[in-house]
């Protein structure tokens, strides 16, 4: 799932819908198409700040294949302490 989030000036967010993609070998590129155009983006009063604009991207990955976690890659390497990182 890829969430999208823009700023305005005034720190007010404008949230794109969420959309689910699917990667695989056929499907390895994601394009973000804006709803609103570029040109509005750009624009002083809306999202830029300083030549900058502030768009934030959430990618959540969810595996095909359920993952199984080896302790022993994060458990720390000295064997005097039990600390887990």
């Amino acid at each position: 799932e890829v969430d999208v989030v823009m700023f305005q000036v005034d720190g007010t967010p404008f949230k794109s819908p969420k959309e689910t993609f699917i990667f695989d070998d056929i499907n390895s590129t994601w394009i973000y198409n804006s709803p609103l155009s570029w040109g509005s983006i750009m624009s002083r009063q809306l999202y830029n700040v300083d030549d900058k604009v502030a768009i934030q991207f959430r990618v959540n990955i969810i595996p095909k294949r359920e993952v199984v976690a080896d302790p022993e890659k994060f458990a720390s390497p000295s064997k005097v302490s039990n600390v887990i990182l």
